[in-house]
């Protein structure tokens, strides 16, 4: 996991799907204030896509799935998945 202190107070660190509630949420209170920000499509829907969002964020840092890791459990749910050569961060405050 990617974790950077950038403060006392602030923590940037990966997005991961123990965080997909509170992750759902918080988009859900401040989708109009995201939408200039964040493309459409970039943010899950619904509370049935937020866990694949989640999981997404966390193959993008991760990379090629296939082989062991911590994240074996969340393969199942993602089988056609193959991470972009370059990866993305998408971190959480």
């Amino acid at each position: 996991m990617f974790n950077l202190k950038v403060d006392e107070e602030i923590l940037l660190r990966n997005i991961h799907p123990d965080d997909t509630e509170s992750l759902f949420d918080l988009i859900e209170r401040n989708h109009t204030r995201l939408r200039p920000w964040i493309a459409p499509y970039a943010l899950p829907e619904t509370a049935k896509a937020a866990p694949q969002f989640t999981i997404h964020c966390l193959f993008d840092y991760h990379g090629d799935p296939t082989g062991p890791s911590e994240l074996d459990q969340y393969y199942p749910e993602l089988e056609h998945y193959f991470p972009p050569a370059h990866r993305q961060l998408d971190l959480g405050i």
